[in-house]
């Protein structure tokens, strides 16, 4: 699914992103967000405004979801494999464009905005179901845009997808400043 946004989507997208993102954000504060985030935010957010203003049609689901498996292998592997299941959540919300307002979830907003149709439901469970498999790949590093969203949509099928990842794991990767680039292998 290729989404387009207009300059002030794009605008505000970013805006939602960086609130989520921050380890500053009051929003935060009760799920231990300094742990989640680590110093690697500064990274994840300058990816984002990068590629959110570079003239190009981002798939920003997809895109929010990469940031965030790499956000959260990082944390991962420093507390051996195991992830906090109320940080999974957040991930999920953060790659659904959804934000926060004080504890209400603005759904509808982010809905009409990135133009998904997934429920909560769905979502929690791709998440969930996502990370359960990285915690046994953690050496993943990132996957192929395009690779992803077929991986993805299966989530929503509820279809096993430990073969596409192992297939597609080894292909792309982010280097250390988390900039896109591709495996000469």
């Amino acid at each position: 699914m290729q989404l387009k946004f207009s300059p002030q989507q794009y605008a505000e997208l970013c805006e939602g992103f960086l609130t989520l993102i921050s380890p500053n954000s009051q929003q935060c504060t009760d799920l231990d967000h300094i742990d989640f985030y680590g110093a690697d935010s500064c990274n994840i957010t300058a990816t984002i405004k990068y590629l959110l203003n570079t003239g190009t049609d981002p798939v920003v689901i997809t895109l929010a979801f990469i940031l965030v498996i790499k956000a959260t292998m990082v944390v991962a592997d420093s507390l051996n494999g195991l992830v906090c299941p109320q940080k999974v959540f957040i991930a999920a919300l953060i790659s659904s464009n959804i934000m926060f307002e004080d504890d209400t979830i603005v759904f509808r907003k982010w809905q009409q905005l990135a133009g998904f149709t997934w429920t909560l439901d769905q979502l929690k469970y791709m998440t969930i179901e996502l990370f359960r498999i990285l915690q046994f790949q953690m050496n993943i590093d990132l996957i192929d845009f395009n690779d992803f969203k077929t991986i993805f949509n299966r989530f929503i099928l509820g279809k096993s997808v430990y073969k596409e990842i192992k297939l597609y794991s080894h292909r792309f990767c982010f280097n250390t400043q988390l900039k896109y680039t591709e495996n000469s292998d």
